[in-house]
């Protein structure tokens, strides 16, 4: 989640999603890091390497969506 301006907001554990990535691999059941009741899809950071992470998106019907690549 971010505020306007990009930046990111801290959420506690409790306060987040706890949907779980469906697709089988190295990314399954990794938590959506997006709030508790939120609309839209699930979104949770996943590091594909040291200072390379993207974001695994999936539908709340468990479609898993295209990643989305970001550049720590």
């Amino acid at each position: 989640m971010t505020a306007p301006g990009g930046d990111f907001l801290a959420l506690s554990d409790d306060a987040l999603c706890s949907d779980s990535y469906p697709q089988l691999g190295p990314d399954f059941g990794l938590l959506c890091n997006e709030p508790l009741e939120h609309s839209g899809d699930h979104r949770a950071l996943a590091e594909i390497w040291p200072g390379k992470r993207r974001f695994v998106v999936w539908t709340v019907d468990g479609v898993v969506l295209p990643s989305v690549e970001v550049q720590r």
